[in-house]
């Protein structure tokens, strides 16, 4: 009787934690439809763009002639780029940052170079797959000297950062205030965006399937992937009018949102189920689970008998 109970609670738990995992599957696939989508212009090609793209652009290179600077056209890395609305277009990641820059790391061998109370030197390890930034518990820290004399990678508040050294490709981080005025290894380059592109869309951008894949498309090397910093900065992205960023930025941060309050109640029913099987089993060998039948044979006949029989 109780075997026939356990069946039966224990099938409808089963199908309950496979309809919820397929849930969950189904919100990655949606969200990974959504952020192909975003960037071809899908949610914004009713709307009539603020600028025209080729004045936009213009303004981006007004930025770069004041520092006489000439960006790099980006390259397609024989991959097909997604087609983009008319008032959009391709442009370099270098084209539309105010500074790029890879990182490194000072001798190792020199204890001169770091420090116990130092400024992190952050890493790949220090961001999750959300793009967070935390700081680890053997956290390498820069003396004030070595940390000086990399001053052309340190990090800025809003600044994007992503790995060129794998595995594994495709981790983008966003910068916020906590951990302003760090510096990044070799493993990172730090992107610092002009003014006239939302810092947080390219976030979303780079984090997106599409660059996610391409990425990994780019890597090259014998025992690990690895892309050329000078490739990185021709990686080739969407330029945006402003307006259209904007609308771009609020449907993503509504959509994700959206996207964490169903994976908390996806996550908060699946552990429920793991606690309710749990509970049913507890019940079972306490003998709450099914009703006493007072025919049934004492269980100190039966320990008899399984006695007699090793016996």
């Amino acid at each position: 009787r109780i075997i026939t109970k356990l069946n039966q609670f224990f099938s409808y738990i089963d199908l309950s934690e496979k309809s919820l995992s397929n849930a969950r599957n189904q919100l990655i696939e949606y969200e990974n439809s959504f952020f192909k989508s975003i960037f071809v212009g899908e949610l914004t090609k009713k709307i009539e763009p603020s600028e025209n793209i080729e004045s936009l652009k213009e303004q981006f290179s007004s930025e770069h002639k004041k520092k006489n600077y000439i960006p790099d056209d980006y390259f397609k890395f024989n991959l097909e780029l997604p087609d983009l609305p008319k008032n959009w277009m391709y442009v370099s990641l270098d084209f539309i940052s105010e500074h790029f820059q890879s990182g490194g790391t000072p001798l190792v061998t020199d204890p001169k170079n770091f420090a116990q109370d130092g400024i992190p030197l952050l890493k790949v390890e220090n961001i999750d797959t959300n793009g967070n930034i935390s700081l680890l518990d053997n956290q390498l820290r820069l003396s004030a000297n070595s940390y000086k004399k990399q001053a052309s990678s340190i990090i800025k508040t809003d600044d994007i950062l992503f790995n060129i050294v794998g595995p594994p490709l495709g981790v983008v981080g966003f910068v916020t205030n906590e951990f302003d005025n760090m510096n990044i290894n070799q493993a990172l380059v730090l992107v610092r965006t002009i003014q006239f592109y939302e810092p947080k869309l390219l976030f979303y951008c780079l984090k997106s399937p599409f660059y996610y894949n391409l990425m990994h498309h780019m890597g090259r090397g014998n025992r690990q992937d690895n892309i050329k910093s000078s490739d990185a900065k021709l990686i080739p992205i969407p330029l945006i009018p402003r307006n259209h960023q904007k609308i771009i930025l609020e449907k993503i941060e509504q959509f994700n949102e959206n996207q964490k309050i169903l994976s908390e109640k996806i996550e908060s029913s699946l552990k429920q189920l793991s606690l309710l099987r749990l509970s049913i089993l507890k019940q079972a060998f306490e003998g709450k689970l099914v009703p006493q039948d007072p025919n049934d044979e004492p269980a100190e006949k039966l320990l008899e008998r399984i006695k007699k029989e090793k016996s």
